[in-house]
């Protein structure tokens, strides 16, 4: 399985939160991420995201349809985030396009390797061969690359 975590690009401030959308800034890091992402996703790979105007304008850069997942919204149970993507039994590329810490708690408890960040905008690959340990596959940007 592929468990692909974007987390959503940066965003201008505001209240309500889910509300916040894209700065400038934050566009050119989706599409960026777009075009690394997009020659290494299969055709039925699925795209979930959070229902935040912030990763549904993150998610828009691939031009596939996708399905909000209210799981993914900030500070939620990552076990039972890992849970519905059937982790690690399931054959397909999931990309879930979410938020801190979240993210970076599914990768800490997938790998068994502490992860403190996923920056804005940066997307982790993570593939298991049908064991329950994740190896991190690649980070982009690949500075961000872990050791």
């Amino acid at each position: 399985m592929d468990l692909i975590l974007w987390r959503h690009a940066d965003a201008i401030d505001g209240v309500p939160d889910i509300e916040r959308t894209l700065s400038k800034k934050g566009k050119h890091q989706a599409e960026t991420a777009a075009i690394w992402l997009l020659p290494k996703l299969r055709p039925e790979a699925k795209l979930w995201v959070s229902p935040s105007m912030r990763t549904r304008q993150t998610a828009d850069a691939l031009k596939r349809p996708y399905k909000i997942i209210d799981a993914l919204y900030f500070k939620q149970d990552p076990a039972h985030i890992i849970d519905i993507t059937g982790w690690p039994d399931a054959q397909e590329q999931i990309i879930l396009v979410g938020h801190q810490p979240t993210l970076s708690l599914i990768i800490t408890k997938l790998t068994r390797k502490n992860c403190n960040e996923v920056r804005k905008g940066s997307v982790w690959w993570l593939h298991t061969d049908h064991h329950a340990q994740a190896k991190i596959d690649d980070v982009y940007p690949p500075s961000l690359k872990p050791d």
